[in-house]
């Protein structure tokens, strides 16, 4: 049986790349699957809250006619809508060129075995 702590990182990843994948890894050297998938988590956990930024990254401008805004939000049935959002969010859609997209849901599941009638939404909504 190996000793994980045999592993650098980087050897580690290699070591999981030349077997295949880590429970042939774990099969091939004794270690618990677990254990090593817990310092894969632990290292990426670690790189990743201690890594900085070495210089800012630049990002062109897509080519003009490229760019679609989507506004997304959402309701539930059978409750009121805060019309000055919704009107303030239209308005927001229409400068910015963007659909708006509402996702609805339930709060309370049992409507779901009801009929079509008692989950409803406000009619300002059923447009989008």
């Amino acid at each position: 049986m190996e000793n994980l702590s045999d592993y650098t990182p980087r050897a580690l990843r290699r070591a999981i790349e030349k077997h295949g994948s880590i429970r042939r890894f774990s099969e091939a050297t004794g270690i618990p699957r677990s254990t090593i998938q817990d310092r894969l988590y632990r290292e990426t956990r670690m790189d990743f809250a201690t890594a900085k930024a070495s210089k800012p990254v630049y990002v062109s401008p897509p080519r003009q006619g490229r760019v679609k805004r989507i506004i997304f939000t959402s309701a539930q049935n059978n409750t009121p809508i805060d019309v000055n959002f919704l009107n303030n969010l239209e308005t927001y859609a229409s400068y910015m060129d963007a659909e708006i997209v509402v996702g609805t849901y339930s709060y309370n599941k049992t409507l779901f075995s009801g009929t079509r009638e008692e989950m409803r939404y406000h009619p300002r909504i059923e447009k989008y």
